[in-house]
Order: structure tokens, then sequence, then C-alpha cells
């Protein structure tokens, strides 16, 4: 039976306080997965992360997740988290004993014959009691080996007041 899949509901008029900054997840030859920033809401995280790569790995990336190239030879993807062929990064959050894997609510990806990047956003239902995060991924096909890094995050005590709140819809 395979991981259960995080919820990701989340506010777009609440902006998270920052409780960790960049960190590398994941490391091969030619191709790294790291975490931007993670923002802490009531209720939740968000996650911005990136995946790069170089050389064989990204020629092997644009194959299994990009359109063909533009006239400039910019190949590019939107939105599409699978990759063609049934390839995709796998990414699992394991937050209080809780591991289920996660899909980007927000994702674009770009590269040529010698380089691709994907920045993707994801969400996960719960603020971690114990106030550490672990993240797993990778990317067989892609090259990008199993990885993963345990994340201690700065305090989430206050967090109501520390989130920036944006104009709702009456």
């Amino acid at each position: 039976m395979g991981l259960e899949r995080w919820p990701q509901e989340r506010d777009p008029t609440v902006l998270g306080a920052v409780v960790h900054g960049p960190a590398v997840v994941a490391r091969s030859p030619g191709s790294a997965v790291a975490v931007r920033c993670i923002f802490a809401r009531p209720g939740g995280l968000e996650l911005d992360l990136v995946l790069r790569a170089v050389g064989v790995q990204a020629e092997a990336a644009g194959r299994q997740s990009l359109e063909e190239p533009d006239d400039r030879g910019t190949r590019r993807c939107e939105g599409s988290w699978l990759g063609r062929g049934g390839s995709e990064l796998d990414l699992t959050i394991e937050i209080d004993g809780r591991k289920a894997v996660v899909y980007p609510f927000e994702q674009s990806a770009s590269g040529g014959e010698d380089e691709y990047t994907s920045e993707f956003r994801v969400a996960v239902d719960v603020l971690p009691s114990d106030g550490r995060v672990t993240l797993i991924t990778s990317w067989p096909r892609a090259g990008l080996a199993k990885g993963g890094v345990t994340l201690t995050l700065a305090t989430l005590d206050g967090l109501e007041d520390r989130v920036v709140q944006l104009p709702k819809e009456d």
C-alpha cells in the first residue's frame, strides 16, 4: 500500500511567517533539490522548493517533463507535476511521525539542452509539535538519487501574530 497524500488546504490571503531558510534536500552528480524557504501559518506549512539539473541530468529531466523547445530552444512546462511516461519527482514529508507524499499547488519548469530548473510550492495541513520536518525526495529517471533532510524550524510560538493577513473577498 502506498503512502497517503498530504491535504493541501491553504488560504492565499494569509502570508506565513518564515520559519526556515535555504537547505539542500537531496543531491546527485548534476542535480539537486533544495528548499528555498518554509513558511508557517496557523494550520500548516508552505514550502518553496527548486530542482536544478545540468548536463545529462538536465536532458533527462527535460525529456521527462518538458514540452518541445520554442524558437529560442527553451522548453517549458506549467503546472504539470507528472513527467511524461509516468516519471515524476517523488516528494515525501514527515511531520510528527506521519509520512505522506505531497504534490505542488504551483509549479513551473524550464530548460534547454544543458540546464533544467523546476520551481514548485507545496503545502501541508499540520504544524509540527516538535518543530521538525523531514523531506525525502528522488527522481531516478532524471538522475536524482533518494535523499533527505530533517530541518528544525524556528519557533512556532505566537504564529497568529506573525503572519500577514491580506484582504479577503466580502
